[in-house]
């Protein structure tokens, strides 16, 4: 189907109508949260990105040993390979869906 011409078409010099043309960003790729993976997953992970499966396991460690959401405080690992985390994973706890409080006092989420 053809389109109408509008205002923002324009005639070029050899008399050929152009589109205008449209700035259309592409999504930035989705980070993957290291904190929905399993020690397997994240091997595989680690294994795809060319690494050897302990940088999942010293990776893990400091999550879940030293509660560390920042890949440059994991000074055991190379620079090259955090600022490769930087770029495509991410250490993002789960959002809370819901607060409950009871009379006691009690917080549930």
């Amino acid at each position: 189907m053809l389109e109408p011409i509008t205002s923002e078409h324009t005639v070029s010099e050899n008399n050929s109508l152009t589109t205008p043309s449209v700035n259309v960003e592409q999504p930035a790729a989705a980070k993957i949260n290291l904190l929905d993976l399993n020690r397997q997953q994240m091997r595989e992970f680690f294994a795809e990105m060319g690494e050897k499966p302990f940088r999942a396991d010293q990776v893990m460690k400091w999550i879940y040993h030293y509660c560390c959401d920042d890949f440059e405080q994991m000074t055991d690992i190379n620079k090259v390979l955090r600022g490769k985390l930087q770029r495509v994973a991410e250490i993002r706890a789960p959002e809370v869906a819901e607060e409950q409080r009871s009379a006691d006092g009690t917080i549930k989420w």
